[in-house]
């Protein structure tokens, strides 16, 4: 009997009202999704005890509970999808990570309570660009429930209403090279690169991985013409590729011989 049989027959098997509020259960599943969050020293089973015990405590509160906000289906995504990450492997992944995109969707609709963004980075502060960008990164990165369509819906709500860096619109440059537009991968990842240039969290210290991933990208674009003896465009990709300023060894030695 797996887990999630396991939650179901508890979550039946309970009649009674849970003596927890929402903000408790939030708070647990917050506890035990994040390392160095609780003062407990456990080990990795006692933790994964705890982990699938709090599970059945929100499983149940939902059950219960007709009004549950987004930030309580969010906090069950993200305990999911901790769960699956510390304790799941191979092909038993799946039906957990559907769990945690399950909940990510339903804190999603139930986003208009929450602020679009907020400069507020503590742990009870969330918006609806936290949950869409958490949603669109894990339905891009997760092969086992991988959904490109519906990952680009919300990483382009991500998108549109952001005006600084965020981390989770990475995932929309890897869905653009995914789907093989190699150049609106490019230029997804030159505007967050540009962005971080007025990001007061990141113009400091950018990331890395949008430059790595343009010239990735642009590496593509040069491969693919250089396949089909297009050189002129082998030449013009190849190009970009350098002034991205991540050209690896090899990146120069092919520029050279076009």
């Amino acid at each position: 009997m797996g887990l999630l049989d396991i939650f179901k027959g508890r979550v039946e098997a309970s009649s009674n009202q849970l003596s927890y509020n929402e903000q408790s259960v939030v708070r647990r599943l917050q506890e035990v999704s994040m390392f160095g969050l609780s003062t407990e020293e456990l080990t990795p089973e006692q933790h994964k005890l705890k982990m699938e015990s709090v599970l059945t405590i929100a499983e149940q509160y939902n059950s219960q509970n007709n009004y549950a906000t987004a930030r309580l289906f969010y906090a069950l995504g993200n305990a999911y999808g901790a769960y699956t990450a510390w304790y799941i492997r191979g092909d038993d992944r799946k039906p957990y990570m559907s769990k945690a995109v399950i909940n990510y969707e339903e804190a999603f609709r139930r986003k208009d309570s929450l602020p679009i963004s907020t400069n507020d980075h503590t742990l009870d502060s969330i918006s609806q660009i936290d949950i869409a960008g958490t949603l669109g990164r894990y339905l891009v990165q997760n092969t086992p429930i991988r959904d490109l369509s519906r990952a680009e819906d919300v990483l382009l709500f991500v998108r549109n209403n952001s005006v600084v860096y965020r981390p989770s619109l990475c995932s929309l440059i890897d869905l653009y090279y995914f789907k093989g537009m190699y150049e609106k991968s490019a230029d997804i990842a030159h505007e967050l690169v540009e962005i971080q240039k007025i990001s007061p969290d990141w113009k400091d210290s950018p990331a890395p991985y949008p430059a790595n991933a343009e010239a990735k990208a642009y590496r593509a674009l040069r491969n693919a013409a250089k396949k089909e003896n297009d050189i002129p465009s082998a030449k013009k990709w190849s190009k970009k590729l350098l002034e991205t300023g991540c050209p690896t060894n090899n990146d120069i030695k092919v520029r050279d011989k076009l």
